[in-house]
Protein backbone atom coordinates (compact mmCIF):
# COMPACT_ATOMS: atom_id res chain seq x y z
CA UNK A 1 0.00 0.00 0.00
CA UNK A 2 1.20 3.88 -0.56
CA UNK A 3 -0.43 4.40 2.75
CA UNK A 4 2.31 4.21 5.18
CA UNK A 5 0.37 3.79 8.23
CA UNK A 6 -1.53 0.39 7.08
CA UNK A 7 2.42 -1.02 7.17
CA UNK A 8 2.25 -0.28 10.69
CA UNK A 9 1.86 -3.79 12.83
CA UNK A 10 3.24 -2.61 15.95
CA UNK A 11 3.66 0.28 18.23
CA UNK A 12 5.38 1.46 21.46
CA UNK A 13 3.75 4.10 23.40
CA UNK A 14 5.07 6.15 25.99
CA UNK A 15 2.71 7.09 28.34
CA UNK A 16 1.94 10.30 30.36
CA UNK A 17 3.20 7.85 33.91
CA UNK A 18 6.55 6.92 31.80
CA UNK A 19 5.19 3.54 31.02
CA UNK A 20 5.09 2.16 27.86
CA UNK A 21 2.12 0.31 26.36
CA UNK A 22 3.13 -2.22 23.20
CA UNK A 23 0.18 -2.30 20.79
CA UNK A 24 -0.42 -4.89 17.99
CA UNK A 25 -2.82 -6.96 16.40
CA UNK A 26 -4.21 -8.06 19.10
CA UNK A 27 -5.66 -4.82 19.89
CA UNK A 28 -7.11 -3.32 16.44
CA UNK A 29 -9.15 -0.45 17.70
CA UNK A 30 -6.28 0.44 19.97
CA UNK A 31 -3.90 0.49 16.55
CA UNK A 32 -6.27 2.30 14.49
CA UNK A 33 -6.24 4.64 16.98
CA UNK A 34 -2.53 4.83 17.70
CA UNK A 35 -1.77 5.06 14.26
CA UNK A 36 -3.60 8.33 13.38
CA UNK A 37 -3.16 9.66 17.33
CA UNK A 38 -0.75 12.43 15.74
CA UNK A 39 1.02 11.75 19.08
CA UNK A 40 -1.62 12.62 21.32
CA UNK A 41 -2.10 9.45 23.03
CA UNK A 42 1.47 9.45 24.13
CA UNK A 43 5.08 9.30 22.86
CA UNK A 44 6.00 7.02 20.05
CA UNK A 45 9.03 5.07 21.05
CA UNK A 46 9.21 3.23 18.18
CA UNK A 47 7.41 1.40 15.35
CA UNK A 48 7.39 -2.54 13.44
CA UNK A 49 6.41 -2.04 9.83
CA UNK A 50 5.63 -4.82 7.58
CA UNK A 51 8.15 -4.69 5.09
CA UNK A 52 7.20 -6.07 1.08
CA UNK A 53 9.64 -6.82 -1.63
CA UNK A 54 10.69 -4.67 -4.51
CA UNK A 55 8.41 -5.25 -7.23
CA UNK A 56 7.46 -4.22 -10.96
CA UNK A 57 4.18 -2.52 -11.49
CA UNK A 58 1.95 -1.84 -14.30
CA UNK A 59 0.61 2.00 -14.40
CA UNK A 60 -2.53 2.89 -16.38
CA UNK A 61 -3.92 6.53 -17.10
CA UNK A 62 -8.01 6.50 -17.48
CA UNK A 63 -10.53 8.98 -17.56
CA UNK A 64 -14.24 9.11 -16.30
CA UNK A 65 -16.88 11.29 -16.79
CA UNK A 66 -20.21 11.50 -15.52
CA UNK A 67 -21.76 10.37 -12.50
CA UNK A 68 -22.61 6.58 -13.82
CA UNK A 69 -19.29 6.31 -14.86
CA UNK A 70 -17.91 7.67 -11.21
CA UNK A 71 -20.17 5.86 -9.05
CA UNK A 72 -21.48 1.79 -9.62
CA UNK A 73 -25.08 0.31 -9.46
CA UNK A 74 -25.19 0.45 -5.51
CA UNK A 75 -23.76 4.12 -5.81
CA UNK A 76 -20.61 3.08 -4.45
CA UNK A 77 -17.43 4.17 -6.32
CA UNK A 78 -16.95 2.46 -9.58
CA UNK A 79 -12.91 1.99 -9.12
CA UNK A 80 -13.51 -0.50 -11.92
CA UNK A 81 -11.07 -3.93 -12.82
CA UNK A 82 -9.57 -5.43 -9.83
CA UNK A 83 -6.11 -3.66 -9.24
CA UNK A 84 -3.30 -3.59 -6.31
CA UNK A 85 -3.32 -0.24 -6.43
CA UNK A 86 -5.85 2.79 -7.36
CA UNK A 87 -6.58 6.16 -7.26
CA UNK A 88 -8.56 9.12 -8.25
CA UNK A 89 -8.09 12.20 -8.99
CA UNK A 90 -11.82 14.31 -8.74
CA UNK A 91 -12.83 17.40 -10.47
CA UNK A 92 -15.83 18.04 -9.60
CA UNK A 93 -16.60 20.93 -11.77
CA UNK A 94 -16.65 19.32 -14.90
CA UNK A 95 -17.87 16.16 -13.10
CA UNK A 96 -15.10 14.29 -14.64
CA UNK A 97 -12.33 12.57 -13.01
CA UNK A 98 -8.51 10.63 -13.81
CA UNK A 99 -8.07 7.38 -12.59
CA UNK A 100 -4.66 5.76 -12.31
CA UNK A 101 -4.49 1.85 -12.14
CA UNK A 102 -1.77 -0.19 -11.60
CA UNK A 103 -0.88 -4.56 -10.78
CA UNK A 104 1.69 -6.16 -10.41
CA UNK A 105 3.89 -7.67 -13.42
CA UNK A 106 6.42 -9.75 -15.11
CA UNK A 107 6.52 -7.69 -16.96
CA UNK A 108 10.20 -5.65 -17.65
CA UNK A 109 10.50 -2.30 -16.15
CA UNK A 110 10.72 0.83 -18.80
CA UNK A 111 14.25 2.71 -19.17
CA UNK A 112 13.76 5.74 -16.65
CA UNK A 113 10.32 4.93 -15.68
CA UNK A 114 8.90 7.05 -12.19
CA UNK A 115 6.54 8.95 -11.41
CA UNK A 116 7.05 13.01 -11.43
CA UNK A 117 3.71 13.90 -9.87
CA UNK A 118 5.67 16.47 -7.96
CA UNK A 119 8.81 17.03 -9.48
CA UNK A 120 8.14 17.24 -13.12
CA UNK A 121 9.02 20.73 -13.55
CA UNK A 122 6.07 22.05 -13.64
CA UNK A 123 7.10 24.45 -11.12
CA UNK A 124 9.81 25.61 -13.69
CA UNK A 125 7.46 26.79 -15.99
CA UNK A 126 5.51 28.58 -13.70
CA UNK A 127 6.38 31.65 -12.15
CA UNK A 128 6.25 32.21 -8.23
CA UNK A 129 4.28 35.68 -9.54
CA UNK A 130 1.73 34.16 -11.40
CA UNK A 131 1.24 31.20 -9.47
CA UNK A 132 0.53 33.48 -6.41
CA UNK A 133 -1.88 35.94 -8.56
CA UNK A 134 -3.71 32.71 -9.63
CA UNK A 135 -4.27 31.90 -5.52
CA UNK A 136 -5.39 35.55 -4.99
CA UNK A 137 -7.90 35.58 -8.01
CA UNK A 138 -9.70 32.11 -6.74
CA UNK A 139 -10.08 33.76 -3.86
CA UNK A 140 -11.62 36.27 -5.17
CA UNK A 141 -13.63 35.03 -8.23
CA UNK A 142 -14.75 31.27 -8.15
CA UNK A 143 -14.90 31.16 -11.93
CA UNK A 144 -11.28 31.14 -11.98
CA UNK A 145 -10.86 28.08 -9.39
CA UNK A 146 -13.07 26.67 -12.34
CA UNK A 147 -10.82 27.16 -15.13
CA UNK A 148 -7.77 25.68 -13.05
CA UNK A 149 -9.58 22.35 -12.18
CA UNK A 150 -10.54 22.46 -15.87
CA UNK A 151 -6.67 22.86 -16.91
CA UNK A 152 -5.00 20.71 -14.38
CA UNK A 153 -7.47 17.96 -15.71
CA UNK A 154 -7.12 18.73 -19.15
CA UNK A 155 -3.43 18.65 -18.24
CA UNK A 156 -3.19 15.30 -16.91
CA UNK A 157 -5.22 13.59 -20.07
CA UNK A 158 -2.37 15.36 -22.15
CA UNK A 159 0.92 14.79 -20.03
CA UNK A 160 0.05 11.80 -17.24
CA UNK A 161 2.62 12.39 -14.69
CA UNK A 162 4.47 9.61 -15.77
CA UNK A 163 7.63 9.17 -17.88
CA UNK A 164 9.99 6.88 -19.07
CA UNK A 165 13.07 7.62 -21.42
CA UNK A 166 13.16 7.38 -24.91
CA UNK A 167 16.66 8.48 -26.05
CA UNK A 168 17.87 11.21 -24.51
CA UNK A 169 14.59 12.73 -23.47
CA UNK A 170 11.75 11.97 -20.75
CA UNK A 171 8.28 10.98 -22.75
CA UNK A 172 4.72 11.19 -20.76
CA UNK A 173 2.74 7.79 -21.41
CA UNK A 174 -0.80 7.04 -20.17
CA UNK A 175 0.58 3.46 -19.72
CA UNK A 176 4.01 2.64 -17.74
CA UNK A 177 5.71 -0.14 -16.30
CA UNK A 178 8.40 0.44 -13.87
CA UNK A 179 9.53 -0.17 -10.34
CA UNK A 180 7.01 0.09 -7.24
CA UNK A 181 9.27 2.43 -5.43
CA UNK A 182 9.86 4.75 -8.56
CA UNK A 183 5.92 4.35 -9.45
CA UNK A 184 4.18 4.61 -6.34
CA UNK A 185 6.53 7.66 -5.22
CA UNK A 186 6.85 10.75 -6.73
CA UNK A 187 10.12 12.08 -7.82
CA UNK A 188 11.12 14.71 -5.42
CA UNK A 189 10.32 18.36 -5.85
CA UNK A 190 13.45 20.33 -7.28
CA UNK A 191 12.77 23.78 -6.07
CA UNK A 192 10.08 23.93 -3.46
CA UNK A 193 10.20 27.82 -3.59
CA UNK A 194 7.21 28.71 -6.10
CA UNK A 195 5.55 25.08 -5.14
CA UNK A 196 1.99 26.18 -3.33
CA UNK A 197 -0.36 23.29 -2.70
CA UNK A 198 -3.79 23.77 -0.87
CA UNK A 199 -5.37 20.34 0.33
CA UNK A 200 -8.26 19.42 1.98
CA UNK A 201 -8.90 15.75 3.41
CA UNK A 202 -12.08 14.17 4.59
CA UNK A 203 -13.34 10.53 5.10
CA UNK A 204 -16.89 9.37 4.34
CA UNK A 205 -18.29 5.86 4.23
CA UNK A 206 -18.48 3.74 0.75
CA UNK A 207 -22.15 3.20 0.98
CA UNK A 208 -22.51 7.13 1.16
CA UNK A 209 -19.99 8.30 -1.58
CA UNK A 210 -23.67 9.29 -4.15
CA UNK A 211 -24.62 11.72 -1.37
CA UNK A 212 -20.91 12.94 -1.20
CA UNK A 213 -20.88 13.21 -4.78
Amino acid sequence: TAVSSQNVVEIDLVLSNGSILRIDKTKPELLSAAKTSLGLLGIVYQMKLRIEPQFNIELTTKTLSGRDRLLGKKNNVNWGDIADYEAIAWFPHDDKAVKFSGRKTDEREMLGAENITLGGGHENRLTSRVAQFGLWLGQKYSFVNQLIESLRYSTLIKHPPFVFTDGSKDVSNSRIVGRSHNILLSRKIESDSIFTQSDTSFAFPESEAYGVL
